[in-house]
């Protein structure tokens, strides 16, 4: 059972825990529906807020962030830190900027709709859209899946937008307006 956006899809996992370090989890499929008595998009949302209480987004920013996330997705000397979203614990943390609130509060913070990334399971790179274009970033992402093919953890390619006034994300198609 899932949601796609863009090329991601996000998936309804029931965690088990981690067993000798490893994480252990089990996909739910759509079957449980009906054994549960709740429609899918109520076990979406109730994934989501079980996600964001187990695993609790964080924010980046800086040399934190270049540390954990070693990419050159942002030059460091581009003049404004690296923002990234990941979890606690740094495991697909990608999705953490999908839970509810998450991009609202970034979007927030940094006073203005966001460009999102993601090269790998772990974090989202968030670009504020008044700083960086989509020709630029997709450059970046190509550049760094050149240097640094990780296709076991590799996400996805696409380049995806938060809009505040929609409260929205979706796929960049075009240049931002």
């Amino acid at each position: 059972m899932y949601n796609l956006i863009g090329d991601i899809a996000l998936a309804v996992y029931i965690h088990i825990g981690f067993v000798h370090g490893t994480y252990v989890s089990s996909a739910v499929s759509s079957e449980y529906l009906e054994i549960w008595n709740k429609g899918k998009e109520e076990v979406i949302k109730e994934a989501f807020t079980n996600t964001y209480n187990l695993f609790p987004p964080i924010m980046l920013t800086g040399p934190e962030a270049y540390s954990v996330m070693d990419t050159d997705i942002f030059q460091k000397d581009a003049g404004y830190d690296m923002v990234g979203v990941t979890n606690e614990v740094i495991f697909n943390g990608a999705v953490s900027i999908f839970l509810p609130g998450v991009a609202k509060k970034l979007s927030d913070i940094l006073g203005e709709d966001l460009y999102i990334v993601f090269l790998n399971y772990d974090y989202a790179v968030i670009h504020p859209v008044s700083i960086i274009r989509p020709e630029e970033i997709r450059s970046l992402i190509a550049s760094v899946n050149s240097d640094s093919p990780d296709e076991e953890g590799f996400l996805s390619d696409m380049i995806f937008t938060y809009r505040r006034d929609s409260d929205k994300m979706e796929v960049v198609k075009e240049v931002y307006s």
